[in-house]
This record gives structure tokens, sequence and C-alpha cells, in this order.
């Protein structure tokens, strides 16, 4: 098993691609937390996963992001796969539903990385050793590929913060 014991956070986790991360990631040995907006959602997930830490929380929301790591004392990996998708011309959509994707892509992901990466949960992971980075996900295959990295991966940013 190669994620036995890792500590592994699912933002978007009860469903679609990141319940599928948390499923492989859970049937590898990790130990896992998801997120959701949801608490319906979360619960179906939690019955299809097993024994895992549901936190009914929104990405845009710093508070709530707060509240998926509060008693986490270390974090191996994030994957973030929460966001709202709209379709369409950026013409031709409501100027709501735009802004609620810059604050999913943009300061969501910042508010998971600075939760993730306090300093005390990088210290716990790995007895010190702090080389941490945010790295690129696209969809589907490659979220395990992205797992095995010991990394913060999202669908949307690619940046190294530490």
């Amino acid at each position: 098993m190669k994620l036995q014991g890792a500590q592994v956070v699912v933002i978007g986790g009860s469903s679609g691609i990141g319940l599928a991360a948390a499923k492989l990631a859970r049937q590898e040995g990790a130990d896992i937390t998801i997120a959701g907006r949801s608490q319906e959602k979360l619960a179906q997930a939690q019955r299809e996963l097993g024994e895992v830490r549901t936190v009914a929380a929104d990405i845009t929301n710093e508070a709530e992001v707060g509240q998926v790591f509060e008693g986490i004392s270390r974090v191996d990996h994030v994957v973030i796969a929460a966001g709202t998708i709209v379709n369409g011309r950026i013409v031709d959509n409501d100027l709501a539903n735009l802004r609620r994707i810059i604050d999913e892509r943009i300061w969501g992901v910042t508010y998971v990385v600075r939760h993730a990466a306090h300093p005390s949960r990088i210290l716990n992971a790995h007895e010190g050793q702090n080389g941490r980075r945010v790295k690129s996900l696209g969809i589907g295959r490659r979220c395990w590929r992205i797992l095995q990295a010991r990394s913060i991966s999202t669908c949307c940013c690619a940046t190294h913060i530490w």
C-alpha cells in the first residue's frame, strides 16, 4: 500500500473526480478527509468510502477551509477538485457566476494552500522535510499520479509556494 498512513485531504471530495481520488487514496491505505458544500453528498461519499473524516465547507469561505484542516497535525497530500463549471462565452454569462469561478479558482486555492501549508503541518510531514509544492492537475487519470507525488494539486493553477 503506497499511501499507508498518509494524510490526504480532498476538497470537493464528495462527488466526481474528487470522490474518485479519495477512493483511490483510501484503497492505498491513506487516512482521508473529504470536504464539500453538501452535507448530503458528504454523507453518501462517507458510506461509499468507509471510515473517512468529512467536513462541510465552501472553498470560497476561508473560515470554512480552515475548519477542514483543524485537528490535522500533518498533511501529506491535498487534492482540490472543487469548482463550478459554467459553459458559454464570458460576455453571455452572469457576472455573479463568473465571480464565483474566480473566487473558487484563485481565492479558494489560496485559502487551501495557506491552511495546508501551515508550518506545523509541513514540519510534521516527513520529519522536518519541507519540500512541498503546488502542482497543476488536469483531470481524470492524472489524479492518481498527483497523489503519488506528495504534492498539493489543483485543477487550476501551478505556482511554487515554498
